[in-house]
Parts: C-alpha cells; sequence; structure tokens
C-alpha cells in the first residue's frame, strides 16, 4: 500500500493529461447541486492547460498543470453556472445560497434560584463560554467531581468553581444529583521525583474541581477547600521545561499531576530515543480536502508521515503512526494510541483548504497550531524549519482547540503544511523534492526544540 501511495502521488503530475484529455474535471463542489451558505465560492478543479475554460462565459486561469481555483459570488436564491470548454464539454452547477433571516440572538443566561447539583462524567470539558468550538475550552475534569450549577444557557450549564470563578459545561456532561456538599480537606500534598517525571500528588477526602494553567510553570488551583477560597501549588518547573503532563483522581480521592521531564540528551543525535508518534490526518472514509488535480489530502498525509518517520528512525527516534495504511482512525482513538505508548511529542499532519467565504482570497503556505502553551516552542521551532527548507509562506504558529493535540499528554502541534487548492502549492505537494524538503524541515525544527530544552 505504501509503494502504490508513493508512485501515485510522485507520478501524478506526470499522468495528469491522461484524465484531462478528455475534457475538464471538477473537484469542488463535490456534487452538481449544493447549498452553500456564504457570499461566494469557489470551482476548484483541473484542465488540460492547452484548451480553453469558462465559468458563466467568464475564462478560467489555468495554471501550468491545468489545476485551477476560481472564485464565483452568490446571491441569495438559486445561482446557475454553465462550465464549458472548447472541445465541447458543458455542465450546469446550481447552487443555493438560503435566504438570510434576521432572528434577534438571546444571550441573556437563565439563572437558578436555588442553584442545582450535578457530577462530572469523564473528559467533562470546562468552557470560557457557552459555545462548542474555538479556543474557549479550558480544560477536561474526570467524572465524579460535584458542581454547583448556578445557571443554564442553550445546552450549556453556568458552574460555580470557586468563589469569583465560574466556567461552562455541556449539560449531557453532568449527572444531576441531589447532594450540595461541595467543601473539602486537603491533608497532605508529596512530590515524587522519578527518572524521568515529577509526581505531585494532594490528599483530599473528596474530588475537588482544578484547573490547571501554564504561566512560568503548572499553577494548580483547587476549588472548594473548606475555609478557603481556592488552595494554589505552583510547581518547580519552567514552562520551557515542560515535556507533557497529565492529571487525575485515584479512586481514594488523591490528586495526581504527572508532570514529564525533557529527556537526557545525545550530544550527536539530538532525536535519538525520544518517542515520537505521528499522526496523518484523515483516512479511510475521511478523504480531507481534494486538490486541484484529484489527490486526497489523506493521501498526501499519509506519504509525508511514512517519509518522516523513516527519516526519524535514520535520526535514533522510537516512531509510530497512528495509522499505516488508507484506514479510518478516530480522532480519541489517535490521542488514546500516543497517550498509551507515553509519546513525548505528537505531531499530525494535515494540508490545507479554504472556507467558501474566504474564495477570492489567494492564500498558500504553511501554519502550525498548538493548544497547550508549552508546545508553542516546538511549533515555532517547526515552521521555521518548513520555511527554511521548503521555502513555504510563513503564515504563522496558532492556538487553536483540535481534539488531537487538545486531548494529547504530549508536546502536540498540528501542521496545515501547504493549500490543496492553491494549484501551485497542490502541485508541489505531489513532487518528491517538496516532500522531501517539508520532513527535513521538520526534523530541523525537532532538533532545534530538543536541543533549545536543555539549554
Amino acid at each position: 500500500m505504501r509503494r502504490f501511495i508513493f508512485i501515485f502521488l510522485s507520478l501524478s503530475f506526470c499522468f495528469f493529461y491522461l484524465n484531462s484529455a478528455f475534457g475538464f474535471n471538477i473537484v469542488y463542489p463535490r456534487k452538481e447541486k449544493v447549498t452553500i451558505n456564504s457570499p461566494r465560492t469557489f470551482f476548484i478543479g483541473n484542465e488540460n492547460p492547452e484548451k480553453f475554460l469558462y465559468i458563466n462565459n467568464e475564462k478560467v486561469e489555468l495554471y501550468r498543470t491545468g489545476g485551477f481555483k476560481h472564485s464565483v459570488e452568490l446571491d441569495y436564491g438559486k445561482n446557475k453556472f454553465i462550465i464549458k470548454n472548447d472541445a465541447g464539454k458543458e455542465v450546469e452547477y446550481v447552487i443555493y445560497r438560503p435566504e438570510q433571516v434576521n432572528v434577534p440572538i438571546v444571550v441573556k443566561r437563565n439563572v437558578f434560584t436555588p442553584s442545582i447539583y450535578g457530577y462530572t462524567t469523564d473528559k467533562t470539558i470546562l468552557r470560557v463560554s457557552p459555545v462548542d468550538r474555538g479556543l474557549n475550552r479550558l480544560q477536561q475534569l474526570p467524572s465524579g467531581i460535584l458542581l454547583e450549577i448556578i445557571g443554564e444557557y442553550g445546552d450549556f450549564y453556568d458552574v460555580r468553581l470557586g468563589r469569583d470563578d465560574n466556567a461552562w459545561i455541556a449539560k449531557n456532561q453532568i449527572i444531576l444529583s441531589e447532594e450540595n456538599d461541595l467543601s473539602g480537606e486537603i491533608f497532605d500534598k508529596i512530590i515524587e521525583e522519578k527518572d524521568n517525571k515529577v509526581i505531585l500528588k494532594v490528599f483530599t477526602d473528596r474530588k475537588l474541581p482544578y484547573y490547571i494553567s501554564e504561566n512560568e510553570g503548572l499553577d494548580l488551583y483547587l476549588f472548594n477547600v473548606k475555609n478557603a477560597p481556592f488552595y494554589r501549588y505552583e510547581d518547580s518547573l519552567p514552562q520551557n521545561k515542560l515535556f507533557g503532563y497529565t492529571s487525575y483522581y485515584t479512586e481514594d480521592n488523591v490528586l495526581v499531576i504527572e508532570m514529564k521531564k525533557p529527556p537526557v540528551i545525545n550530544k550527536t543525535k539530538p532525536l535519538k530515543n525520544i518517542k515520537i508518534v505521528i499522526d496523518p490526518g484523515h483516512g479511510g472514509k475521511e478523504t480531507g480536502t481534494i486538490g486541484c488535480l484529484g489527490t486526497k489530502e489523506k493521501e498526501i498525509n499519509l506519504l509525508l508521515a511514512q517519509k518522516l518517520k523513516s527519516r526519524l528512525n535514520d535520526e535514533g527516534a522510537n516512531v509510530y503512526l497512528t495509522r499505516d495504511d488508507d484506514e479510518y482512525v478516530d480522532l480519541y482513538d489517535r490521542v488514546d494510541f500516543a497517550n498509551n505508548l507515553g509519546a513525548d511529542i505528537f505531531i499530525s499532519i494535515h494540508n490545507n483548504a479554504l472556507s467558501d467565504s474566504l474564495a477570492n482570497k489567494d492564500i498558500s503556505g504553511t501554519e502550525v497550531y498548538y493548544f497547550y502553551p508549552q508546545a508553542k516552542p516546538l511549533a515555532k521551532a517547526i515552521m521555521n524549519g518548513i520555511n527554511q527548507f521548503a521555502n513555504t509562506k510563513n503564515n504563522g504558529i496558532k492556538g487553536e482547540s483540535f481534539a488531537v493535540i487538545r486531548n494529547s499528554n504530549a508536546v502536540s502541534v498540528l501542521l496545515e503544511v501547504a493549500y490543496m487548492i492553491n494549484p501551485e502549492e497542490d502541485e508541489k505537494l505531489s513532487t518528491p523534492e517538496f516532500q522531501d524538503a517539508v520532513i527535513e524541515g521538520i526534523i530541523k525544527g525537532l532538533e532545534n526544540y530538543i536541543n533549545d530544552i536543555q539549554k
């Protein structure tokens, strides 16, 4: 399978003319009748570059490969587009844009007087606001923590963590209870130092709500502590020395925070014995983005991941893939795989697209995403490496709440290497030279990151 994917992608440019000799191919929109709620969209596809292509009698600019991205504006209601070439092929697309309905937005939450109470379920997500998207997630709590619920908005409860600290939790992650005694005691705390981690244990008489923040190190806040608004513990590891951490309660109400130490670095081979999980995005039924020439993102992601694994093996790293074939793997299964292995670093590989609303923008380049601040230096190092070796545009490192990097205990980043809907970058992604340059950039970034955390 690996050999097939490599041959297919590497030679896609060479065989493009065989696919386009009989007429154009539209890869987006994926159907000839669709609904798109946006003021604009685009047609993405390919045509023999020696021919001409028109959309509603407007000539389409073809890249040298024949790939194209052509933006169109959408009126409310039915929009008809006739696509034809000079060989006589003609196709009609109908795109419906729903009428805009001005509905007043009600933002006032319903306040509970008196409060109600409930227990968290496993992996309950604390949010800044009652919205299930964006960077509003604070962290996850384990099951069995009793919380005071002081209000609601839509599908979310407003919960009180401490005297002046609130958060939002999805209603389906709370089990309502008649119990209302929130307070608990802290009996003791100990710090255990092992070869590869520092472990903080806080002994309590019940599971108390808590919050971990990354500032100069890890700050732990425990709420509903008897005779105190909260309990705070500050650890001794500076932020740039953090190498992943996890938190959980034991059955006997001991809160455990495990902070991994940076590995001992081999001076000649800094990546030697580093445990790295590479996550090729999408797979199986999830194709991801489809490029102008019809290449599927899942195939490019897997090819890059396999090449990266091979190079990391050369550097002495211990490397694992979340998938090594064209198979569907659930997002949380990918994270569990890395967490169960005790991965040091987690890298999710993707390639980019654009939303319909940005169809008129000419966007290219690389982005690297992180969720936890401890991963920001890794994101920056990999971005710089890819820019240096592959000469892609630096679109910046960005904080984002993607599931695979939010739930991982390792230092985790997600890469968007290039824009497959950009004809020039779509061509590059199918060439071994560009692929290898991207891989060398990632390797360089990893080496620089590992070396820096030892300083």
